[in-house]
């Protein structure tokens, strides 16, 4: 796609549809964008601000591939969510956002579709805390124990493994 530069870029599970955050097109619009695959058709989700920094990151496609969460940088446009670092659920059809709280800086869709997992920052953009939520009721299930070393974990919503083999005890749904 010319003109593309993306921050945070989701392939849902059936492989017909692309999400990403970033700019694109002329003139240049940030915020995130829809492609149905493999046809290349571009659609506009949500337009956010553009400043010096990408204003979405770490997006997260539901398995279904009717809804995202990511983290919201940035305040957006025609929404009151203007806390930085925002966990956010996208509902992609019409646009709707869900706010699940402020200070996260990696969200992910658990496989099955039941849980959304956000890992807090702990400042210098470090893993904190995990917090699992139930994907249907948007409501804290869990705090997950912070892990420690250097470095983001991504490996900690990966919703088996915490690092190195430390199992999850199972969620129930």
């Amino acid at each position: 796609l010319p003109g593309l530069v993306f921050q945070s870029i989701a392939v849902s599970l059936k492989e017909d549809k692309l999400l990403f955050a970033g700019i694109y097109g002329q003139p240049k619009v940030c915020g995130v964008f829809e492609v149905t695959l493999p046809e290349g058709i571009v659609r506009t989700v949500l337009r956010s601000e553009c400043g010096r920094r990408f204003p979405w990151r770490s997006l997260s496609l539901s398995p279904d591939g009717t809804r995202a969460v990511g983290i919201c940088l940035l305040p957006i446009q025609g929404s009151t969510l203007i806390a930085p670092y925002s966990l956010v659920l996208i509902d992609l059809k019409s646009a709707t956002l869900k706010l699940f709280g402020s200070g996260f800086f990696i969200a992910s869709w658990s496989p099955e579709g039941h849980w959304i997992a956000g890992v807090r920052n702990a400042g210098k953009l470090r893993a904190g805390r995990t917090v699992i939520f139930d994907a249907k009721s948007f409501t804290k299930v869990k705090n997950l124990p912070i892990l420690r070393g250097s470095g983001p974990r991504t490996g900690a919503i990966s919703f088996g493994l915490l690092n190195a083999g430390t199992r999850l005890a199972p969620l129930r749904h």
